[in-house]
């Protein structure tokens, strides 16, 4: 059997760079949820690796694709802002939902 040799068209630099656009996602479980009070209103928060974040939007877990994009959009629109040292947005995933989160230092 002669071996398949496949030539990538994409280099590291763009990979690294399509990745910056793409924000993590994180099982709901392994992070801390809680409610917290800002600007007259009651939010919902969640910690993840020492950061805190306030929960953007939320879907059904039949809308995953719809998540997704929105969790995208929104870094889109972070991106360049100011230069990021932890994830701007981080989607979340359980059972029951998909939660799009900004950073509170990102507002």
């Amino acid at each position: 059997m002669m071996p398949i040799s496949v030539k990538m068209t994409t280099s590291i630099n763009e990979f690294d760079s399509i990745l910056e656009t793409i924000p993590p996602v994180v099982n709901e479980q392994t992070v801390t949820l809680f409610y917290f009070y800002m600007d007259g209103a009651v939010y919902e928060g969640m910690r993840y690796q020492n950061e805190l974040y306030q929960l953007e939007c939320q879907f059904d877990i039949y809308s995953s694709s719809t998540a997704y994009r929105s969790g995208c959009e929104l870094l889109q629109k972070m991106t360049g802002k100011i230069p990021f040292e932890f994830n701007p947005v981080i989607i979340s995933a359980s059972r029951l939902r998909y939660g799009v989160w900004l950073s509170l230092r990102a507002l």
